[in-house]
């Protein structure tokens, strides 16, 4: 299913927790009520885990399109140019001058773009860059995790990343 937006999505969740939390007991052949209640829970928190992941892909792809919109077309704000600033940095260390700037900009690393956003908003006062500090570090959590562990399975999300865009 697509969404085209983080309300979509998260309304999405709320309307499937409704219908899990109100499911009778012929949905659950064989369980006890701590049971059923225990099944529950389990489906909700895989529904908050389907939406958080939703949520940071929505995240991602809506900085990724500001950035490439910025680089594409030289956006001279103070954000648009750090965002280029990485872009000459990341090409000075590959020391890659024959492709196209543009093109060689969407290798920039999504944390790094983060990083530039969550200090953007740090220098301009707003509380955003808290937000920004919190997606980053699940971000890393979730690298550690998998390289500790060699496993696909990643952690639950915070329920942060849901409150965030009620």
């Amino acid at each position: 299913m697509k969404f085209s937006s983080f309300g979509e999505i998260v309304n999405h969740y709320i309307f499937l927790k409704q219908i899990v939390s109100h499911l009778n007991e012929e949905h659950f052949l064989y369980m006890s009520k701590g049971e059923m209640k225990l099944e529950k829970e389990a489906i909700i928190d895989e529904l908050m885990i389907d939406a958080s992941f939703k949520l940071l892909a929505k995240v991602e792809a809506e900085i990724r399109t500001d950035y490439n919109q910025a680089i594409k077309e030289k956006k001279k704000d103070k954000l648009s140019k750090e965002y280029l600033r990485l872009c000459h940095e990341l090409r000075e260390q590959h020391k890659e001058y024959d492709k196209p700037l543009i093109r060689f900009c969407r290798k920039v690393r999504f944390d790094n773009l983060l990083k530039e956003i969550k200090l953007y908003f740090q220098s301009t006062g707003n509380l955003l860059h808290q937000e920004c500090s919190n997606i980053s570090g699940h971000l890393h959590f979730q690298i550690k995790l998998r390289k500790v562990s060699n496993q696909n399975t990643l952690p639950a999300l915070p329920g942060w990343l849901l409150i965030l865009f009620l």
